[in-house]
């Protein structure tokens, strides 16, 4: 199973929801042109405004591509990088992981030939990829990135974009 894991592009609050920024709307061009490179089945989006503004560049130049929007990929609290999540831990960071685990096992359980590609936020997008390799946990990640996750074989690396 390959995912492809995309930072959501630079973005601000609206009133109601994140949302991209002018500079946002032009890396969601360059990651839209990164990700034809790629053979495709499926999206998962956060749901946030910037995730679906963030896709429809992608989706322009795959207009059959099945997305989802989800809500369980919602931001998680930072706190899921810096300790062990277990039953003594505030319930918002336990909801958080719980929810996390159960996309991902969600994602992995496919078993696609083909990649996935999830847009979300960087610290969800961290979680996820300091299950492949710890280290991540002190990088930064960059708006308008791209992870790619061999889960078979728990291989990350980061395309250019």
């Amino acid at each position: 199973m390959k995912v492809l894991f995309v930072s959501i592009p630079e973005s601000t609050e609206s009133e109601k929801d994140l949302v991209l920024t002018g500079l946002g709307r032009e890396q969601a061009q360059k990651l839209a042109d990164a990700l034809k490179k790629y053979e495709i089945s499926k999206v998962f989006l956060a749901s946030t405004a910037a995730a679906l503004q963030a896709f429809m560049p992608y989706k322009k130049t795959n207009p059959e591509i099945k997305y989802a929007i989800s809500e369980r990929l919602r931001e998680v609290s930072p706190e899921l990088l810096v300790k062990e999540v277990d039953d003594d831990v505030p319930s918002k960071e336990r909801s958080d992981k719980n929810r996390a685990e159960l996309f991902l096992k969600e994602l992995v359980m496919q078993n696609d030939s083909s990649y996935n590609a999830v847009f979300l936020n960087p610290n969800l997008m961290k979680y996820y990829l300091a299950k492949v390799d710890k280290r991540i946990k002190r990088k930064k990640i960059t708006p308008a990135s791209i992870f790619e996750v061999d889960f078979a074989s728990m291989k990350l690396t980061q395309p250019k974009v």
